[in-house]
């Protein structure tokens, strides 16, 4: 047995709670914040290299404001606010989850992080809906003085590439419906090969950062959402950047300050901020993350699938076999024998149960498809029989050719002995 390197922490989409937001009023403050990676981590640029702040390596606060959302997400069960780039705009809009709009509220991660929906129907009329969010993150500073970052290698660009959920429908969709929010698990170590064709700058394990968080007006509500989502309980950690399937990227996040502003004296006292640290810190922030788990929305205790997703021992064996369960993913072998069986809710997944048989086919001739959409990493399509086809960027790019939507294109439609159906695309 294994465990697959990502599972789904389930949506309720029928108990989204959703309220007007409130720009002005409610707490205000900064709250400073340390994260020690407990695995290698690559949280790199465009030349997957670290940024750096001087001397010292940095992390960007964009990239820590993305995690922090995906995680206050899931536990609020807010709406989706990061869809893969496959996805989106691809398929029918019931197998996904109905974002935020101005007619209907926002939910309380939407709240906090700000939303921009655009295409929205306003008043009968087609426009973009945004609202900003109460809260800037702050680039992190490693605290290291000592060099931190090392060279490490991939086999390949796959390793850092984007999910590709329409290749593994069956693990991504429950009778067309997206079965969650996608987390990867931890894993012991990061598990990276000792040469590859692809060089890529990691920090080392027990490397740590600091950084701020700055809010504005957030209510007492999702100022406890906020804080819950920093600083996970015992045992629980978050994963950043890329790599994830590989083991990298697991850190634990520790309040060690909170800066709260008066908002009524703060312009006629010199006082008017209190900042609690040191051993106040730990009580203060219970008492906030209580305003939030009273509330209605779901959080890790109510929550067993997301509760597992972060968990920081999953790799160790709890099924009563002796030794540690390996995280990797599934070999072609397995889809190929196993095609029809879903994702499980534990992750856990058996060896091939039978050979994979080799499937005869048949040629049926050639139809037509059209370009639906030409997206970032590939373009979708059009097939025949009302399905829908996904076209990787590459395999056109190389051939200088160029797809624009409406687009006719030739396909050569295969039947297998089980019936199932292939399309070729003829560029």
């Amino acid at each position: 047995m294994f465990i697959n390197p990502y599972n789904f922490a389930a949506i309720d989409e029928e108990n989204v709670a959703r309220e007007q937001a409130i720009r002005y009023g409610g707490k205000s403050g900064v709250i400073t914040v340390t994260l020690r990676f407990l695995t290698e981590a690559h949280v790199g640029d465009g030349n997957r290299k670290f940024m750096k702040v001087g001397a010292k390596t940095g992390i960007y606060g964009s990239s820590l404001k993305g995690l922090l959302r995906a995680t206050a997400e899931a536990i609020s069960n807010s709406c989706i606010s990061m869809i893969s780039d496959e996805l989106s705009g691809s398929l029918k809009d019931d197998i996904l989850i109905k974002k935020c709009d101005k007619d209907n509220g926002l939910c309380i991660a939407c709240r906090i992080f700000g939303t921009t929906v655009k295409n929205s129907i306003i008043n009968d009329e087609e426009e973009s809906f945004s609202f900003a969010g109460k809260i800037k993150v702050m680039d992190a500073v490693s605290v290291d003085t000592r060099k931190i970052t090392k060279d490490a290698y991939l086999q390949n660009e796959h390793s850092l590439s984007s999910p590709k959920p329409l290749r593994h429908r069956i693990f991504y969709f429950d009778n067309n419906k997206i079965k969650g929010r996608k987390f990867y698990y931890h894993h012991k170590k990061a598990n990276l090969p000792q040469r590859g064709e692809l060089k890529i700058e990691v920090v080392s394990e027990n490397s740590e950062f600091e950084f701020e968080i700055h809010y504005n007006s957030l209510t007492d509500k999702e100022l406890g959402l906020l804080i819950q989502s920093i600083e996970l309980k015992d045992g629980f950690g978050h994963k950043l950047g890329m790599g994830k399937p590989l083991g990298l990227g697991s850190c634990k996040m520790r309040i060690i300050r909170l800066k709260e502003l008066n908002s009524k004296d703060r312009y006629s006292k010199l006082d008017s901020v209190n900042e609690i640290e040191g051993k106040e810190i730990e009580k203060h922030i219970e008492g906030l993350t209580k305003s939030y788990a009273n509330g209605k929305a779901l959080d890790l205790s109510r929550n067993s699938q997301l509760k597992d997703l972060l968990r920081l021992d999953k790799s160790q064996n709890n099924n009563g076999s002796p030794g540690a369960l390996q995280i990797k993913y599934p070999s072609q072998n397995w889809f190929s024998a196993n095609k029809n069986v879903p994702l499980p809710p534990d992750g856990i997944l058996d060896k091939p149960r039978t050979p994979p048989t080799k499937k005869t086919e048949k040629l049926q001739g050639k139809a037509k498809a059209t370009v639906d959409e030409v997206k970032e990493f590939g373009t979708v399509l059009n097939l025949p029989d009302n399905k829908k086809g996904y076209l990787s960027k590459d395999k056109y790019e190389s051939k200088g050719i160029e797809l624009k939507k409406g687009q006719s294109l030739e396909v050569t439609v295969g039947e297998f002995s089980d019936n199932s159906k292939m399309y070729i695309c003829n560029l």
